[in-house]
């Protein structure tokens, strides 16, 4: 779910990016700078989040991981002491 949500956002962050900067083309725009500025500004919260989200979604999923084989080990080892 995370993962979805995440790729969703950095989406909606190139699309932001890209609108802005084409209506910054056009020939009745005079203030290029600022609009690069606002689409640079604009698109880093969305991708931020989405990249952020990534991270934890990948983080939970190590953790997941370790917490799976470090119960896989103590089980094991106590299953060697019954034998002994």
């Amino acid at each position: 779910m995370k993962q979805t949500f995440a790729k969703w956002l950095m989406d909606v962050s190139k699309y932001i990016f890209t609108a802005i900067l084409v209506t910054a083309l056009f020939k009745g725009v005079t203030d290029t700078a600022v609009l690069i500025f606002a689409a640079v500004a604009a698109s880093l919260a969305p991708l931020a989040a989405g990249l952020a989200l990534i991270q934890s979604d990948e983080n939970d999923k190590a953790d997941k991981k370790g917490k799976a084989a470090k119960d896989g080990k103590s089980k094991g080892a106590a299953k060697k002491q019954q034998k002994k």
